[in-house]
């Protein structure tokens, strides 16, 4: 600059301003009348947000001719400039007569390392008074609810506006009016897009060179996404544009290529992820702000961090893949990371409200469907067709192949490599296909909401959904917010419910517009509930029933794609329980059509079954809507009646619940549904419905059911849950299987643990030997020892009651007795084991009499020894009473034990246990009516106690004396006989004269020893009286 004439820089013939929208850092350019312009700023270039305070000069920039290779003309007397968005206007005087119209414009090389202006010269018709530029072009005024500061990034301060290529699709040309003395001369700045269209139409299509040197200067990359503006149009008189930008798109574009070392991309770089062809947030990649700084290249749109790698090198994009990827986030760049809603205050009240408006929408959708309709014809960009399936199988065939094994193979890996990156790029075609279609969807569902008062709708949504609408831009609700979305057109919906309008229309529009968003299911669900809602205001009973039956169909018809739950509420709500139960059996056989969760429940659930596992998780999913039913139904059964409406303020009753019924009907509505369910064919259903059963304890309902799924299921619970054999055991006697209901009675006695008691288990024992004893099943041969072992053990059992008694009692004074009483309540034991491990340590004689006694084990010391314990134990209990009320102590307890086992001589010895009672007598000097009198109570023959006797006195023991009285046997056995003279009839007519000789010869025999005695001659008159007795009897 030093080498330049200082005249060049003054005078200055303008100044303007520079937009924050073009530059965040230069402020002001001024021209000079030689065309140098000089870039000043005025304030900070580290904060741009302090206020101008200095001018400082930046840059300079001289105008065309100063350059070695430039032509020798240049701008001279400048008279006027205009200058905005990198554009220049000077008017120069070159003579006195008309002026020349000086163009200068960085737009068509925005990418170039170096600075790239086109020049154009153009003579004007005369002196020019007046030049402005025709406002209203920009895509401010196309788009004017955009907030485009917000959409350009997280900082959007330091954002400039993006290249005109960039916004070319949507901006018209820029127009600029010229005022001279001749009239207004109106001039038109090409756009790229429009310099293209030119060439296209000018060589009638491009093959030209013109066209090819377009793109090359363009970089092809640019080009092609230029070119599909012009491809995508639509109107008849744009057809054959249409058509030539098309083929040059295809023309130019290229294919692509394997990079043999993977290195940086070069500027511009696109990079972009493997992708499917069905839409995926996490796949397909998503435009962002550009980061532009003036002279330096451009990106719009990243995609993704990495390339995709092919063998030993990467994949290169063609140009018509890149320019495909640039346009379309051109196309959705100014809505990209706006907030989607906006928070307004009309009247002192905040309401949300759509911060881009139909008409923004409507115009971004336009060029998104052109692009879509694009895609959709050509569809060689597209991965389809049995050539492709081909493709696959041929490159997975020689994915594995060594490279070192013939010349022929060194070639195949390399043709391989081009066709799958071939592959990789139709796949990469077929994400951005399925991104557009979607965010169409999107951008069409939000029109429609933005057509119907969409504060209106937002304000229907929960709060937390309101603050997370507030916290979305675009780009989140396309990637990410299809919950969202399906919220809003179900709020939608609800509008025009609630305003009790038709359905159809909306729904048909949402069909139309956004159907991966409102699916045909969507639909079906939306219109059935227009028939519920109106099904309510029909008073005719069977055109009621008809339209809810119309609704449930619908919802059949679209199942499993309906929402079950919601669904299932509508009909509740109509009270139409049956459609409840109807829907759910429908959605669960759709959801497992081949029923493998059944199969799963019938081979008891195996871990490994993953697949069964979840089919059977489903289907109980979809029969909780019909348990969560009779749950609401019962409550009301089982409830007092609800409550009539109560007035909070005159004249405004409280809306009364729809849903509540009477408790009969509840009652009948509960005995329909579960009759209904297990009528189905659906077993998993019949499950459900036995779970509800067992729950609420309607045991006696479910024992009712007549259905072959019962047995499995009580079969199935009680393995899980062995309370539930109460039930399998009723089941099986109420349905005659009696050798089925003893067996699961005998399980439950014999099942170990503490949660059933001894006695319980005694009772199971005993109904299981009347359940074998029942129709004469038990007397077949092959149950007959099941009976028999079935009796044994209820015998044994009754003695572990008994010994569980006597341990009851010792609890308090043995330690080791609560341990022995918690076994024996525990389980059934052997009768050894209770005799080893019970009796002989606790000393449980009467216990031990038993076991002996039901055992059949003969041991005749044994016996006399437990009998002898049992008689001291007795009396040592009562021993502070009197000797009269000790012995009756004693032959009560005689009494009660040989009524048990007086039928058994082993287990009763009469001779012992009289010998060894009137021994007790004796000692304690008791009355000597106690022993025979008890005996002949307990049924032993006067015959047989007269032998005793006569024995025991023959005998002549000297233990007699010692203990007190030698006579006292001879007393008793006079009394005995005694009472026999007066009561005769307490031996039968039959032995009675037996009776009276055998009396008279014992008389007799005990006269003989008194007279050989002292001091008898008491006894002795008391004999001969008893003696006169029995001959007066035998005499009668």
């Amino acid at each position: 600059m030093l080498t330049l004439d200082g005249s060049n820089f003054r005078p200055l013939a303008s100044v303007c301003a520079i937009e924050a929208d073009e530059s965040s850092h230069l402020n002001l350019v001024a021209v000079t009348q030689t065309g140098v312009r000089l870039y000043f700023t005025t304030g900070s270039i580290t904060n741009v947000n302090v206020r101008p305070y200095t001018l400082q000069l930046m840059h300079v920039r001289l105008p065309p001719g100063f350059a070695a290779n430039a032509p020798s003309s240049r701008p001279n007397r400048v008279r006027m400039a205009h200058y905005k968005c990198g554009n220049l206007l000077l008017v120069t005087a070159p003579g006195s007569e008309r002026d020349v119209l000086w163009c200068l414009s960085s737009d068509p090389y925005p990418f170039h390392p170096y600075l790239v202006e086109a020049q154009t010269l153009i003579p004007l018709e005369g002196i020019v008074w007046a030049m402005a530029e025709v406002q209203g072009g920009d895509v401010k005024a196309i788009l004017p609810s955009v907030n485009f500061r917000e959409s350009r990034a997280e900082d959007p301060v330091m954002m400039p506006d993006p290249p005109l290529v960039v916004r070319q699709h949507m901006e018209s040309p820029r127009k600029y009016i010229i005022l001279t003395q001749q009239g207004a001369e109106i001039l038109q700045k090409l756009r790229p897009v429009d310099l293209l269209r030119q060439l296209l139409v000018e060589n009638r299509g491009p093959e030209a060179e013109a066209v090819k040197l377009f793109f090359q200067a363009q970089k092809e990359e640019q080009a092609c996404a230029t070119s599909l503006i012009l491809a995508c149009l639509q109107s008849a008189q744009n057809l054959q544009v249409a058509e030539w930008a098309t083929r040059a798109f295809f023309m130019y574009g290229g294919e692509p290529k394997i990079r043999a070392v993977v290195s940086p991309a070069a500027s511009p770089s696109f990079q972009y992820s493997m992708a499917s062809g069905a839409f995926s947030p996490t796949v397909v990649s998503t435009p962002y702000a550009q980061s532009h700084v003036t002279g330096s290249p451009q990106q719009n749109i990243s995609l993704s961090t990495s390339e995709p790698s092919i063998g030993t090198g990467s994949i290169q994009y063609s140009h018509r893949h890149n320019g495909l990827y640039l346009y379309v986030g051109r196309i959705v760049r100014p809505l990209w990371n706006v907030k989607i809603v906006s928070k307004a205050t009309l009247d002192k009240m905040q309401f949300l409200c759509s911060s881009v408006s139909r008409e923004d929408c409507v115009w971004i959708l336009g060029h998104l469907q052109a692009l879509r309709n694009f895609l959709e014809k050509n569809t060689q960009l597209s991965v389809s067709g049995v050539m492709n399936i081909h493709l696959q199988n041929t490159m997975l065939r020689h994915a594995g192949h060594d490279s070192f094994e013939t010349s022929l193979h060194h070639r195949t890996p390399q043709r391989n490599r081009e066709q799958e990156a071939q592959l990789e790029e139709k796949h990469s075609l077929d994400a951005l296909k399925a991104f557009v279609a979607h965010t169409c969807e999107v951008l069409g569902m939000w029109r429609i909401l933005c057509e119907h008062q969409f504060h209106v709708i937002a304000d229907t949504l929960s709060k937390d959904l309101q603050n997370q609408l507030q916290q979305m831009n675009f780009r989140n609700l396309v990637l990410e917010g299809q919950d969202v979305c399906s919220v809003l057109i179900s709020s939608l919906i609800n509008r025009y419910l609630d305003d009790n309008a038709s359905v159809d229309a909306i729904s048909c529009k949402l069909r139309e517009v956004c159907p991966s968003l409102y699916r045909r299911e969507d639909a079906a669900c939306s219109k059935a509930s227009e028939m519920l809602l109106s099904a309510k205001t029909i008073k005719n009973p069977e055109e009621r029933e008809a339209k809810l039956r119309e609704a449930l169909q619908l919802c059949k018809s679209v199942a499993p794609q309906v929402n079950l739950q919601m669904m299932c509420q509508w009909f509740f709500s109509s009270q139409f329980y049956e459609g409840v139960l109807e829907l759910a059996l429908v959605y669960a056989s759709k959801v497992d059509p081949k029923n493998v969760g059944f199969h799963f429940y019938k081979n008891k659930e195996p871990a490994e079954d993953t697949e069964g596992y979840q089919a059977y998780i489903k289907r109980m999913e979809c029969y909780k809507e019909v348990t969560s039913l009779l749950d609401h139904l019962y409550d009301q059964k089982t409830s007092s009646r609800h409550t009539l409406s109560v007035t909070v303020s005159p004249g405004v009753p409280v809306a009364q619940d729809t849903t509540q019924i009477s408790q009969s009907e509840a009652n009948d509505q509960v005995n329909r549904l579960v009759r209904s369910a297990l009528q189905s064919q659906d077993e998993l259903m019949h499950v459900a419905v036995f779970d509800w059963l067992v729950t609420k304890q309607l045991t006696g309902d479910l024992l009712t059911v007549h259905q072959p799924s019962m047995e499995m299921y009580l079969v199935r619970k009680s393995e899980q849950s062995p309370e539930v054999c109460d039930l399998l055991w009723k089941y099986y006697e109420k349905n005659m299987n009696h050798a089925a209901a003893a067996k699961i009675l005998h399980n439950l006695a014999t099942r170990p643990g503490s949660s059933i008691t001894l006695l319980q288990r005694i009772e199971y024992l005993a109904r299981a030997v009347v359940c074998m004893r029942s129709d004469q099943v038990g007397y077949a041969p092959q149950l007959g020892v099941f009976l028999r072992e079935l009796e044994d053990k209820i015998d044994v059992a009754r003695i572990q009651q008994q010994v569980l008694e006597a341990l009851t009692k010792l609890k308090g004074r043995n330690r080791l007795a609560e341990d022995a009483i918690l076994r024996l309540n525990s389980s059934l034991l052997e009768i050894t084991q209770l005799y080893e491990e019970f009796c002989e340590p606790f000393s449980l004689w009467e216990c031990k009499l038993a076991i002996i006694h039901c055992s059949g084990h003969y041991d005749l010391a044994l016996v006399e020894t437990i009998w002898l314990n049992i008689i001291e134990t007795e009396l040592q209990a009562c021993s502070s009473v009197g000797a009269d009320d000790r012995m009756a102590v004693l032959m009560s307890k005689i009494k009660s034990l040989g009524q048990e086992y007086g039928g058994s001589p082993r287990c009763f010895p009469v001779p012992f246990l009289v010998r060894q009672l009137e021994l007790k007598a004796c000692r304690l000097h008791a009355d000597t009516m106690h022993v025979h009198s008890a005996m002949v109570a307990l049924g032993v023959p006067l015959m047989t106690l007269m032998d005793v006797y006569e024995r025991l006195v023959a005998a002549n023991e000297r233990v007699w004396l010692t203990e007190g009285n030698e006579f006292h046997l001879v007393e008793a056995l006079a009394q005995l006989i005694e009472s026999f003279t007066v009561s005769p009839q307490m031996v039968s007519l039959v032995d009675r004269r037996a009776t009276l000789a055998k009396a008279s010869d014992v008389i007799s025999n005990c006269l003989m020893v008194l007279y050989s005695k002292p001091d008898t001659a008491d006894l002795i008159h008391r004999l001969r009286g008893i003696q006169a007795k029995l001959n007066r009897l035998s005499a009668c």
